[in-house]
This record gives C-alpha cells, structure tokens and sequence, in this order.
C-alpha cells in the first residue's frame, strides 16, 4: 500500500507549542516534509531535533506573520527547499478570555492578529500556489469557541468563528481548483 502524504511538504504554523510539534512529529514521520513557523527559536528547535531524529526532513523558521510579505517569504523559501507545496495547517495559538465590555483592546488586538489575521495571510500566500497547481490543502486547528458562544471566552471566541468563516469561504471559492 502506497503512502500518500510521502514527498509531499507542509507548512505549519503556530510552531512554538506543543500541538504543532506534535503534528509536524506525526506528519514527518509519515514522509512529509516540514516547514515549521513560530515566535520561539528554543521551542522550534526542539520540535526539529525530535523530527530529525525520527529520520524527518525539516525546516524550522523563527518568524512573525503579521505582513503578506513575510508570509509570502514562507512559502517561496519552503518551496525552494522542498521542490513543491501541498498542505498548509494553520494553528492558532493565543487565547485570551474575559467579558467582552472588559477587554483590553490591545489584547483584543494579539488575539485577531495571532488567530485571525496571520492565518489570512498565510492561506492568502500559499493560494495563488495551489491554485496554479491545481490542488492544495489547507486546514485550521482552532477550538471548540468556534462551535457555539461560551461566556468569557471573549476576543478568542470571535476568532475562533471568524477563522471557521475564513476557512469556509477559503473551501467555496477555490474547490474548483483542487484546494480543500
């Protein structure tokens, strides 16, 4: 039985917590190829030391996404490396809680930006990529904020429902170019 995630390259962000090193651990050692961002270099080369060791090919990348230009870096510089581009997982990180009448609007601010903005900007670089190749996948991990309202939850729940409309509009205006 062929793998079909071997050879193929991942971009994953969100790469300084435990979930997406897990994730990248996973994929690597089912033959992907790995592009890992995050804030944090000690976490980032932690994860890479484990997927290097379990034999898997990585890229780790300290990095801010917060401009269409240094994700647009990202995916140019995986692609380089890697020879090609098929998944991206977007892994949004920052929660910050709380009634909405009390929030600090700069925390407001990080949580769109961490949740929200930076996955926008990462699906808006690797888009005109799957769309000329004709397939791509990409996918948001979020949190359970995004199905219902839980008091408290604050700037974290909008963002949350806005990541799952941003991925649901992502999937209607390109399926017919082989994205998911």
């Amino acid at each position: 039985m062929t793998n079909p995630l071997q050879g193929k390259t991942a971009i994953i962000t969100g790469g300084s917590t435990e979930l997406a090193g897990t994730v990248a651990l996973a994929l690597a050692k089912a033959g992907v190829n790995i592009c890992l961002c995050g804030k944090q270099a000690d976490l980032l080369e932690l994860s890479a030391k484990k997927i290097k060791e379990s034999g898997g090919t990585i890229i780790s990348r300290v990095t801010n996404l917060e401009s269409l230009e240094e994700t647009q870096t990202v995916v140019e510089q995986t692609k380089t490396a890697f020879g090609g581009l098929e998944i991206l997982i977007l892994i949004s990180p920052f929660w910050s809680g709380g009634m909405i009448h009390n929030h600090n609007v700069k925390t407001w601010d990080l949580v769109m930006n961490a949740n929200l903005r930076e996955p926008f900007l990462m699906a808006r670089a690797a888009l005109p990529h799957f769309r000329e190749q004709q397939h791509g996948e990409i996918m948001a991990i979020g949190s359970d904020s995004a199905l219902g309202i839980y008091p408290q939850d604050g700037a974290f729940a909008v963002a949350m429902h806005g990541l799952t409309t941003l991925m649901e509009l992502i999937r209607t205006e390109n399926s017919e170019f082989g994205i998911r």
